[in-house]
This record gives C-alpha cells, sequence and structure tokens, in this order.
C-alpha cells in the first residue's frame, strides 16, 4: 500500500472516530444550551415556551432530573400541584441527592398545610446540600424568630430551639442548657449556629461567643462583622444565608491560624449602581451608604458585579492592608470562599508572596495552606482590633512592635529573593526568546503594586521599633517599588530623605 493510501485511511479513519463521539458531545451540548433557554423562559414568564422546551430534553433524554425539576416549577406556576409533585417524585427516582427536588416537594408540603412533611423535605434537602443557601432562607421564613420570653423546663427549651433553628436566643438557651447536661456537641452546635446568624438578635452574640470560648478552654477571639450586599447580590434568594455561610466558611478555615471567630452582627443594602465596576468605586460607595461608622468590628461589602477587564481591576477581592474593609466579588466557581479569606488575612497583616510559594496570599493559586512567613506575621496580629482610627490604635498598641517588624521584615526579604530570581530567569530566558522573558518578567514583578505600601508601612514599624537604618532603607524600598516618578514614590523617597536627616547620627555613615 502506498504512503498515499495509508494515510487516507488513516484520516478516515480518525474521521469516523470523531464522527462517533461529535454526536454524544453536540447532544450534551444541545441539552445544556435548552435546559438554559427553558429556565429563562421560565424566569420571564413564559410558561409555554419553558414547557417545550423541558419536553424537548425528555425526549432526546427521559434520564434528565433537571428536566423534571423544571415541569415541575412549570407546573406550580401553572397551578397544577398534582402534576408538579410527579415531575419532583420522577427526579428524585433519577437522582435521590438532587435538594432542588426536595425542595420542591417542601413547597408543596407547606402549601397544602402539611408543616411536618414540609420540615422533613426541607431538612432531607439541607442533608445532601448543607451550602445551598436557598434552604436556609426557606427554612427560616418557615420557622422565624421565637416569641419573646424565656421558658420553663428542659422540654420547653428543646422544643423551641428545634421549632425555631436560626433564632439565636432560642440557641443560646438550648446551649446552656446541654452543657448543664454534659451534652457539649450539642451546645457547640447550638453556638455556632446563634453566632453564625447573630444578625437576626445580635443581644445574644456576647453570651453565646463567652460560651463557646468557655467550651473551647483556650482564648478566641470574636470579631463582629456588617456585610453590605448591593443589589447584585440582593437579586438572588437567600443571599442573607449566601454570606452568613461564607462568614461560617471562613471562621472554620481560618481558626487554626487566627483563633477567631467572625459574627456577622448586621446586614445592610447598599447600592452600587451607576459607579463603574472596579471595586475602589463599589468600596467607595459602600462607604457612601454607611451614616455611623461602626465602633467595632469589620466592614465587608459583597457584589455579583463582573470584573472589568483592567488588570487592577480585575481582582476578585480587595482588602485595605491592616485596616477594617474589604469587598469581594461573589464568584459562583470559588465554592469554598477562597477569596474571602484571603482578603480577610490581608487585614491581619498577611502579604502577597512570589508566585513560586505556594500559599494562600497567591491571588492566582487555589491552594488553602499558609506560607510560614505569613504565619509568623499572623501569629504576632492575631490578637489586633478592628475599629475607627489609624493603625497604631488599632494593631500597634495591641501586638508586640518588635516581633511584627520582624515578621514583616523576613516576609519582605523572602518576598524580594524569589523576585529578584524571577528576573534573573527571565533575563536568561531573553537570550533565547524575547517574548518567553518578557511573561516571565511580568510574572516576577506582578505584585510589585502591592508590595509597596506593605514596604511604606513596615518602615513606619521599624521607626517605632528602634530601628532606623532599617527604616530608612525599606522607605527608600518602597519609592522604588510604588515607581520613582509616581506620586507614591517621590512621596516614600521624600519620607525617606527626611527620616535619614533626623537620624544621620545613628545611622552609618
Amino acid at each position: 500500500m502506498s504512503s498515499r493510501k495509508r494515510a487516507l485511511g488513516f484520516v478516515l479513519t480518525l474521521a469516523g472516530l470523531l464522527a462517533l463521539a461529535a454526536p454524544a458531545a453536540a447532544a450534551s451540548e444541545f441539552e445544556d444550551t435548552l435546559l438554559h433557554l427553558a429556565s429563562r423562559a421560565l424566569g420571564q414568564g413564559d410558561l409555554a415556551t419553558a414547557a417545550n422546551r423541558y419536553q424537548r430534553v425528555l425526549s432526546q433524554n427521559p434520564g434528565s432530573a433537571a428536566a423534571h425539576v423544571g415541569l415541575g416549577d412549570v407546573s406550580v406556576r401553572r397551578g397544577d400541584l398534582a402534576g408538579a409533585a410527579e415531575h419532583y417524585q420522577a427526579a428524585l427516582g433519577i437522582d435521590p441527592s438532587l435538594a432542588v427536588a426536595q425542595l420542591g416537594l417542601a413547597e408543596l408540603a407547606h402549601a397544602r398545610g402539611d408543616a411536618a412533611q414540609a420540615r422533613a423535605r426541607l431538612d432531607a434537602a439541607l442533608e445532601v446540600a448543607p451550602l445551598d443557601p436557598r434552604l436556609h432562607q426557606r427554612r427560616l421564613e418557615w420557622t422565624g424568630l421565637a416569641p419573646a420570653g424565656s421558658v420553663a423546663g428542659p422540654k420547653a427549651v428543646h422544643a423551641r430551639a428545634r421549632a425555631h433553628p436560626y433564632d439565636p436566643r432560642a440557641q443560646l438557651a438550648l446551649a446552656r442548657l446541654a452543657i448543664a447536661e454534659g451534652d457539649e456537641a450539642t451546645a457547640r452546635a447550638a453556638l455556632e449556629t446563634a453566632l453564625m446568624t447573630a444578625d437576626l438578635a445580635p443581644g445574644a452574640a456576647p453570651g453565646a461567643a463567652r460560651l463557646l470560648a468557655k467550651l473551647d478552654a483556650t482564648e478566641r477571639r470574636f470579631v463582629p462583622v456588617h456585610l453590605y450586599a448591593d443589589q447584585t447580590v440582593r437579586a438572588d434568594p437567600g443571599w442573607e444565608f449566601e454570606l452568613r455561610l461564607a462568614w461560617a466558611r471562613a471562621s472554620a478555615a481560618l481558626r487554626p491560624l487566627l483563633a477567631t471567630t467572625f459574627v456577622p452582627i448586621a446586614i445592610h443594602p447598599f447600592s452600587s449602581e451607576g459607579v463603574p465596576e472596579d471595586l475602589d468605586s463599589i468600596d467607595r460607595a459602600m462607604l457612601a451608604s454607611i451614616e455611623r461608622t461602626p465602633l467595632d468590628g469589620i466592614i465587608a461589602g459583597f457584589t455579583r458585579r463582573v470584573s472589568p477587564r483592567t488588570p487592577r481591576a480585575h481582582r476578585l477581592g480587595e482588602a485595605r492592608y491592616f485596616g477594617r474593609e474589604l469587598v469581594v466579588r461573589i464568584n459562583p466557581k470559588d465554592l469554598e470562599g477562597r477569596t474571602l479569606a484571603h482578603e480577610v488575612l490581608h487585614l491581619y497583616g498577611a502579604m502577597h508572596l512570589s508566585p513560586e510559594i505556594p500559599s494562600l496570599m497567591n491571588p492566582s493559586g487555589g491552594e488553602w495552606l499558609l506560607d510560614p512567613y505569613n504565619a509568623a506575621i499572623l501569629r504576632v496580629t492575631a490578637s489586633r482590633r478592628f475599629g475607627p482610627g489609624p493603625f497604631e490604635r488599632n494593631v500597634l498598641q495591641h501586638v508586640d512592635e518588635a516581633a511584627l517588624a520582624e515578621a514583616l521584615v523576613h516576609a519582605i526579604v523572602v518576598n524580594v529573593r524569589f523576585r529578584n530570581a524571577g528576573i534573573e530567569e527571565a533575563l536568561a530566558e531573553a537570550r533565547t526568546s524575547r517574548v518567553v522573558g518578557r511573561m516571565r518578567a511580568r510574572r516576577a514583578t506582578a505584585d510589585d503594586s502591592q508590595l509597596a505600601p506593605v514596604a511604606r508601612l513596615t518602615a513606619y514599624v521599624l521607626i517605632r521599633a528602634d530601628r532606623p537604618a532599617e527604616g530608612v532603607l525599606m522607605m527608600e524600598s518602597a519609592a522604588r517599588l510604588y515607581g520613582p516618578r509616581s506620586a507614591e514614590g517621590r512621596a516614600a523617597q521624600k519620607q525617606a530623605d527626611r527620616w535619614r536627616a533626623a537620624y544621620k547620627a545613628f545611622l552609618a555613615p
């Protein structure tokens, strides 16, 4: 056989394989598209179009649980509750772990007045989807807060806590009873719930915090958080619980580092309409909405607005270094809440490091492991406070300044060392490929804009720690990182010159 015929045979064989694979992929894409279009039609109130599209999905894939759920939702809107129940049951027959189908059946039970069945269905949905904010929100709407006043007897305390699972006062009473009965597991769970939903009854938070600290038998700090959600967040059902759950996850993830629980004590709306999409602008809109600055705690804003294309504005989160404010874009792909945890650590002084170092503090990475350099900073700063006023009042008055200076300098030196190594590699690559060399250089210097304010603040800490020579050098480094032609760079250099003159007698010639 000639080489041309062999090549032709290979091409035909490859074409045949592709022909076998293509229909399956195309069918899956077509089904996903139809489901999306059906959902959109349902949201617009076009029930006939939505039903038609869901039926088309089932005609091609009878095992589509999502199509059955969609048809159940259409039936509810049409008032056909029996038909809706059939479709939700069919969806569960295909996928028993489908929480949204359980929620549909719970809604039907609630509509016909069967509270026990509704609660059982909702509990089953929460078993398989404990982080779904819609489920928690519906449960709160059905159970609400308990009537004011105390109840007598253990049975009444347990009954009220079961009837009102998100009422911080009911959960605090249950925790006190459970501690008296020696049931620490029940007490801990009740207290964690009371703190997660503290905004519903803020008066219960201090008592819950004290009891939980007592159960831990170790020092645990409690930081109040004031939540602000813009119109894009508030458009989704269950958004309040989405924010509460996000902070609960952040507390759990960061507790080994900070020994701290973050307690949402208030949830407020704000509007970001009419301002640019970058986080600086959204942050200013949030701050402008605050009539009275909270006396204690973190101020956290949330948005779903899509990030623009410019590199600085593309960030998913932004926090004021050693400040008390942060803004985060809620990202459905970030289910673990890494962005929020990352930004919280900036408030405690953690800094971006070289991308070569695996760390939670690398914005572009996916690691939850914290590098040892930032961990050393957090060991010093975990006891900081969050309130109005300057860095000195909220941080330096509550930490060991000498230890903080040492930890910050060490992290910066390591960062620069890795950065310089990256620049050297970029120069070496440029000898053979200018394109690759430029890419490596950009990667090596990508976080200079983040490192500059860190270096500037570290310089102040060094001066306060009676290390003037290092303080002057660090401020000069900040000027170079900002860029000598930038306004910030010129200001940093002027400060370094003033310090050099003031401490001339203490500086080596």
